[in-house]
């Protein structure tokens, strides 16, 4: 709504000959009203600009009207010397005992921000609950609205598609209509107002930005959107955390203007100016290609033109879908990792040393760690001739159907080497009848983050039978 004064010219039943104060108020907004004296005077003037940070004195509040009664403070005034009175909102103006209090309200609360206003470069960029992004938003801006800025904040960084800090900072926000929240600078235009009030036309804009608010929209951005890759991990019920930390997915970046896609095939921005309603619960991003259309409750479909700036239905584009998850990609990967420490668990109680005459010794520590001596049958061949015999032990790929039955999984032995980074190798692994039986894993048998294939013997390895799975045999030894 429009933040305005009202002046009242006659307040028989509000104010009796003392016109008793119940306080000082700091004024939020800045205004400018046309003015007449009170009834005692009946000299027309007009009221000069109350800036936002001035002290008034505060005779009334009416809760059903949601406004305070202030008086005009003499400075401001135009060749008037009667009682000046007016009404403004609630929300816009803070309520102290006394004007000194007040004074130190403004100073310390407005301090360098006491004439900043800033205006809004992006349709739809969003006030929140705390400054942070993903925070509950309290109020869509419209692309040219007018809001105060109180002061700045510390906050979580707003960050770009690249992960990096964008420029700006988090200010404490007030809307024209008394909407108090946070707002990222990035996509404001900051400016000073040392005269009479602020704001915009709500109704005249709306219809600009594309009409009224658009609940469905908001339902939409209020979602967490993550890649396909991890749908099908939980369907699948195999997470690779190492992917999970990667974080693909699809953002809207209302407090930026910046949208993304961010897939394993792709990682581009899209710098829009609004999200306009497309027909059914389709959405087109101004100055860009890109379209978005929720296919289900859960599901997004992401397109844009490869070569268009702007979109074109005639242009091919690029498809990409993403869905909200039923649990947080956090919980997949706190599950996945107390699924690897329970592997590692059972396998570090069969031992925690396993003994092989012709393949060395492995020694296993509680927190993951291996060192492995005198392997030297196993260097060059299985294990890098730079590995050291030292590293750590991780579960980073699945059994396939085919194998599941003949190993009791895969382990990762990321061994150290000199001056290097490290160097993984993989085995899958058996145990029983007091032997832990290491198969080497081989790039042809992975197919993503499965071990899909049978194993073929090679060189030194023994095997159950002549067509039984090759491995290396090592005996349980006391630590």
């Amino acid at each position: 709504m429009k933040a305005r004064f009202i002046l009242i010219l006659a307040l028989p039943l509000l104010f009796c000959a003392c016109h008793r104060k119940i306080g000082w108020g700091v004024l939020l907004w800045a205004q400018t009203a046309k003015a007449a004296a009170d009834a005692s005077s009946g000299t027309a003037a007009v009221m000069a600009d109350i800036p936002s940070g001035a002290v008034v004195p505060v005779y009334a509040r009416s809760n059903i009207e949601k406004k305070w009664i202030a008086g005009v403070p003499r400075q401001y005034r135009r060749g008037i010397h009667g009682s000046l009175m007016f009404e403004i909102p609630l929300p816009l103006l803070h309520l102290t005992r006394t004007k000194v209090g007040a004074k130190r309200w403004a100073k310390n609360n407005l301090g360098d921000y006491v004439l900043m206003y800033a205006e809004t470069l992006q349709d739809g960029l969003p006030v929140r609950s705390q400054a942070e992004n993903g925070s509950q938003r309290v109020y869509r801006l419209r692309a040219g609205e007018i809001i105060k800025i109180l002061s700045v904040v510390e906050g979580v960084a707003a960050v770009g598609a690249s992960g990096d800090p964008l420029p700006g900072q988090w200010f404490n926000v007030l809307t024209a209509d008394g909407t108090r929240g946070y707002c990222f600078s990035y996509r404001l235009r900051l400016f000073d107002n040392a005269g009479g009030e602020q704001r915009i036309n709500l109704a005249e804009n709306a219809v600009a930005a594309g009409g009224a608010a658009d609940s469905a929209l908001d339902a939409v951005i209020a979602k967490r959107w993550s890649a396909s890759e991890y749908w099908d991990m939980i369907n699948e019920n195999k997470i690779v955390i190492e992917d999970i930390e990667k974080g693909w997915g699809f953002s809207f970046g209302e407090d930026t203007g910046i949208a993304n896609i961010y897939t394993p095939s792709l990682d581009r921005s899209f710098r829009y100016t609004g999200i306009r309603r497309d027909g059914g619960l389709r959405w087109r991003f101004d100055g860009t290609s890109l379209r978005v259309e929720q296919t289900g409750e859960n599901q997004i479909r992401v397109e844009f033109n490869e070569q268009n700036d702007v979109y074109s239905p005639n242009a091919p584009v690029r498809v990409f879908n993403f869905y909200a998850l039923p649990v947080k990609l956090s919980t997949l990967a706190s599950d996945e990792k107390a699924r690897r420490e329970t592997l590692y668990r059972t396998l570090y109680k069969k031992g925690p040393v396993f003994t092989s005459e012709d393949y060395g010794v492995i020694y296993l520590t509680e927190n993951h760690d291996f060192s492995w001596e005198n392997y030297d049958a196993l260097s060059g061949v299985v294990i890098p001739l730079a590995a050291i015999g030292r590293g750590r032990i991780d579960f980073v790929y699945f059994l396939g159907d085919e194998l599941a039955g003949n190993f009791d999984g895969t382990a990762t032995f990321k061994f150290a080497t000199v001056n290097g980074p490290v160097r993984d190798v993989n085995f899958l692994y058996r145990y029983g009848n007091g032997e832990l039986r290491l198969t080497p894993v081989r790039p042809e048998m992975i197919e993503g983050k499965t071990v899909a294939h049978r194993p073929s013997r090679m060189r030194g390895e023994s095997s159950e039978g002549e067509n039984g799975p090759p491995y290396y045999a090592f005996k349980t030894s006391i630590k």
